[in-house]
């Protein structure tokens, strides 16, 4: 089979970008540049149309075929940290279409809709660092964390998904018992995903006595029987280990000359934010 005389204009690596958990938590560290930046490609067609698909942002399979592509020198993408999802993609988003993107925002103060326009470059100057260490006490315990693994959240948004489709199902019933039982096995199924989060965001607990326990089967059942003190606990100190530092609001002025006041507006990262191409 002869060369392509096509191949020197494939899709390239055109975005160079550090990750925020500094490739801590692969089991074999991706190829790097010399700078120690992690190549990313823009979206390839098929990547594209899986990003039309609603369900692309809770079906694993999908989401996770997509990183494979566009970060190929991360060998397993199922390793994918939290706090490096969101640069992987915005560095994706850059190379595909440039580092402008229109966003649609309304005024708070007049109610003006209009698009604005942001430069995502800026946005990704404002990554911070996963700790290298995070060390919480309580309870005569020390607790380690780091971040959730994408895989894991994933898993967690498809069994909440289950959740709102049993509650929607309960419709379908007038058996009271049988409207119960469905409840709580939808209940309990959604409660052991958000424990299995937290459980994920744990790399060790050490007792009073010594003891480093990171089995995640005995993480999960301390977890399970443990007190609401100590899962807020949790739960704050996760939040932290999945911060990229990337704002959640943007600051604009209002076009509408009669107006022209300045207004923060929220604005979320996912995949159907990147990629909802104008």
């Amino acid at each position: 089979m002869t060369d392509n005389p096509l191949k020197n204009f494939y899709r390239n690596k055109e975005v160079y970008v550090k990750l925020p958990s500094n490739y801590r938590y692969f089991t074999n560290k991706p190829k790097l540049s010399s700078d120690q930046e992690l190549g990313v490609m823009p979206l390839s067609t098929k990547d594209e149309m899986l990003m039309l698909i609603p369900d692309t942002l809770y079906n694993g399979e999908a989401l996770f075929e997509i990183f494979g592509s566009i970060v190929p020198d991360i060998e397993d993408p199922y390793e994918i940290v939290v706090p490096d999802t969101d640069i992987i993609l915005l560095a994706s988003r850059i190379a595909a279409y440039g580092k402008n993107m229109t966003v649609d925002v309304t005024c708070p103060h007049c109610k003006n809709h209009s698009p604005y326009e942001i430069d995502l470059t800026h946005v990704l100057a404002k990554l911070v660092p996963v700790p290298s260490e995070h060390v919480v006490e309580i309870d005569d315990l020390t607790i380690r964390f780091k971040p959730n693994s994408l895989k894991t959240v994933t898993a967690n948004r498809m069994a909440n998904l289950e959740l709102n489709k049993l509650i929607l199902d309960l419709s379908d019933t007038d058996d009271v018992s049988s409207q119960k039982d469905i409840f709580q096995k939808g209940l309990a199924k959604a409660t052991a995903a958000n424990i299995a989060i937290y459980a994920d965001a744990i790399e060790s607990v050490t007792t009073s006595e010594g003891i480093v326990v990171t089995d995640i089967t005995n993480i999960i059942e301390w977890l399970t029987k443990s007190s609401a003190k100590v899962m807020n606990v949790i739960k704050k100190n996760t939040n932290i280990m999945n911060s990229n530092g990337l704002p959640t609001s943007f600051d604009f002025v209002c076009s509408n000359e009669e107006c022209g006041k300045d207004f923060d507006a929220p604005l979320e990262f996912n995949p159907a934010f990147f990629f909802k191409i104008d």
